[in-house]
Order: structure tokens, then sequence, then C-alpha cells
């Protein structure tokens, strides 16, 4: 099947809830992925009333296999926070969790860098101040020549972002 809208000032397709309640349980809209010959729910954009009237969250569902059902694997509430792998709880502007390796370490987020030769890596830059992005600080791991290295770097000034100096190794 095939569906569009046009317009000439731009189209919407509105999903609308006929009610209002407050709370956090209430799917407003759904959209569903699937095949009706083998299962008829495969993944989902659902979005819910995040805990008041005017507040909405959106969430995204895939499904791992049959037994499983879907799942939610992403949500974005009401605050623009971004949860993965995190249903609630969602205290920072990316939040990731996993219960997938009790007991063991999780690989949470992976950096890669596909090239090579002596200094190439990746690295995690966090940045302070004046509504610039800039560097204040950064972790780094890369290939130095010898072996896999890993660095811990600061600005020595604001104003002075090429004093970034390695400071751990």
């Amino acid at each position: 099947g095939y569906m569009q809208m046009k317009n000439s000032a731009g189209s919407t397709f509105a999903l609308l809830r006929n009610n209002a309640v407050a709370d956090s349980s209430s799917m407003l809209g759904s959209i569903d992925f699937g095949s009706i010959d083998w299962d008829s729910s495969t993944a989902a954009i659902k979005s819910y009333q995040d805990g008041a009237k005017d507040k909405g969250s959106l969430r995204f569902y895939t499904q791992a296999s049959v037994s499983s059902g879907i799942q939610e694997r992403l949500r974005i509430d009401s605050d623009g926070n971004v949860g993965i792998d995190k249903t609630s709880g969602i205290s920072a502007r990316l939040h990731i969790g996993s219960t997938n390796n009790n007991g063991s370490l999780s690989q949470l987020i992976k950096l890669g860098n596909d090239s090579s030769g002596t200094g190439t890596g990746t690295q995690i830059n966090m940045g302070a101040g004046h509504a610039n992005e800039s560097t204040a600080a950064c972790i780094a791991g890369f290939y130095d020549g010898v072996g896999t290295a890993f660095a811990v770097k600061t600005a020595g000034t604001y104003a002075n972002q090429s004093t970034v100096a390695e400071r751990f190794r």
C-alpha cells in the first residue's frame, strides 16, 4: 500500500486521543510496522502522555524475536531527555541503561575509527561555558604506534583552547 498527503502549505497527519488524562500510561497514538502474514507488529513508534495533560513522550519499539514481543528501546521524554534501554528514571540529556549483563561490565557506547596509523583513535570532548562549542577536557583512546593508549586532556584556559594538554596516559 501507499499513502500520500499533499498540501501547498504542508501536510499534517494527526493521531489524536479524544479525551485528556494526566498520567504516563495513556497512549496518544501509535504507528505500527509489521507483516500480516507472520507477526502483526515488529516495530512501533508511540506517543504517551508524560504525567500531565500538556506533556508527552515519544517511544520507539523493536522486536528481537516473536516470543519477546515488541520492547521499548528508546524514549524521548517531555523535557527532551533521551533514554536508551531506560523506561523510567531518565535523569540526564542522554541516559543509557542496560540490564543485559548482570554482574559484568556492559558495553554501552562504542566509538570506532576504522582508519590506521599512529594517532588514529576516537575521543569524547566535554565543553564548558560561554555558549560556544569548546573543549575544556576530553578523554581519548588511540593507537600510539606501539599499542593502544588512553589519555585524559584538559584545556589550560577557556580563552586559549590551543593549550589543551595531555594530563594522564
